[in-house]
Formats: C-alpha cells, structure tokens, sequence
C-alpha cells in the first residue's frame, strides 16, 4: 500500500485510500495509534488534493479506537473531517462510532460528552436508530434515555430493539419465541417449542422435551423417532446378506 503512494505514476481514489486505512487498521489492530501505519496513510489521504475523504473514512480511521477508548484521536480527527474544507457532516452511523468510543472511555468523564452527541445528532434533524438508544440505555440509564427522547420528540417512536425483518433469521429471546408460536421458523434454525416452551436445536424435528413436532414440520418426510442407537435395516439401508 506504501508503495504504491509513493509512486508518482499511481493515483490511488478515495476508495483506494480508504482500504488502505481499513485494512491497516486491522492489521496493526494492537499497536499504539501514533505508531499506527493507518494513521500515517490518513494524513496522506488529506495532503493529497486530488480526492476528498467522505463518510467512510472516518469510519475506517476510528474502526481501532472503539476498543481502546481513545477519544482525543476520535475528536482529532473529527475536526479535521468534519468542517467547512471539506464540507462532510455527520449521519447516524458516525455518531453511533463516537458515541462507542465515548463509552469505553474510562481516563475521561463521559456522559456529558455522549449527551451533547446525542443532541447534537437529534437538533440536526437525524433520526436515532436503536443502536444510539441502546447505547444511551446502557450507560446513562432508561431515565436519562426517555428524557433525551422526550426533548426531541422522538420517545414512543424509537427504541432499543431492532425491530424483526423477515430476511433476518430470528435471535435467541422474545423476537425468536414469537416467531417459533407463529410458526415461522425454517427447518435449519433452532427453536422453541410452541407446547412446553422449551429451547431445542435445529436438527430436533420433535421436542426433545414433551415430543411435539417442530412448527412447519411434514410428519410424512419427517417420522416421529425414539431417541437411541439406530438399528441396522430400520430407517436406513439394508443390511448385506452374509451368506450364511
């Protein structure tokens, strides 16, 4: 990647620029962030002048930082990508990364910094998306969260909860024992029995607990079978004549 900044013949774009970052990041994931080879292709991607940084590279550059907490480097370069040179501005998902750095921040008080984000973000007319109130929840409490909802008008209308989409495949809690009771559940995802209530694998065509047969399941293609050993000729290929 360094060489090919360094050669004049090469013109790398921004999404070039940005890979580079990200995938030195990732590499170095370890090591301190002034030695860190993603920061030293950051301030190449902003000498040079024939690309402009956007969104996602801010997203690649603070990508180490979350674990770290390292919020001084997440406001340095903020500044230096969100101003008037550049014309970016913030969305949903930039905030959501300071607002993750913010909270494993533990050298610095944190939660006047994370309310000013959050207010910065709603006063420009964003909406805030489960995961803001979901990190807001976790650090600052349900009080602080209904009342930060409540200024901007958006409590009642948000939540902390991803609300369920039929491409997803359904999670472990509430939204995965709905979907089971309906009757919705594919053949190759775990589930909860709509008798007993009880958690089974995937590879249960009946509850393992009260033997109710799995939701959407044939009974024809799928029989009812004892747990145990299988024995030759049942259920399976038939045995070889011994010839005896």
């Amino acid at each position: 990647f360094y060489e090919m900044l360094e050669d004049p013949y090469v013109r790398p774009t921004i999404a070039a620029y940005n890979n580079g970052i990200d995938a030195c990041g990732r590499f170095q994931y370890q090591i301190e962030c002034n030695r860190d080879a993603s920061r030293a292709a950051f301030f190449k991607l902003l000498n040079d002048t024939r690309v402009r940084p956007n969104l996602r590279t801010f997203m690649v550059i603070t990508w180490p930082l979350v674990r770290l907490g390292w919020t001084r480097y997440m406001e340095e370069y903020r500044d230096l990508l969100f101003n008037e040179e550049t014309g970016l501005k913030p969305d949903v998902n930039c905030y959501n990364r300071m607002l993750k750095i913010w909270r494993n921040d533990v050298r610095r008080p944190r939660h006047k910094p994370m309310v000013q984000i959050f207010r910065e973000l709603c006063s420009r007319g964003l909406r805030p998306s489960p995961e803001t109130v979901k990190i807001i929840e976790e650090e600052l409490g349900w009080q602080a969260r209904d009342k930060l909802l409540d200024d901007y008008g958006w409590k009642g209308k948000v939540t902390s909860v991803r609300p369920p989409s039929e491409g997803n495949k359904p999670r472990a809690g509430g939204v995965e024992f709905q979907v089971a009771r309906a009757g919705k559940i594919g053949k190759s995802e775990s589930y909860f029995c709509p008798a007993c209530s009880g958690y089974n694998e995937h590879f249960y065509q009946n509850c393992k607990h009260c033997g109710a047969p799995k939701p959407g399941r044939n009974p024809q293609k799928w029989p009812k079978r004892e747990p145990g050993p299988r024995i030759a000729g049942v259920g399976g290929t038939r045995p070889k004549e011994m010839g005896v």
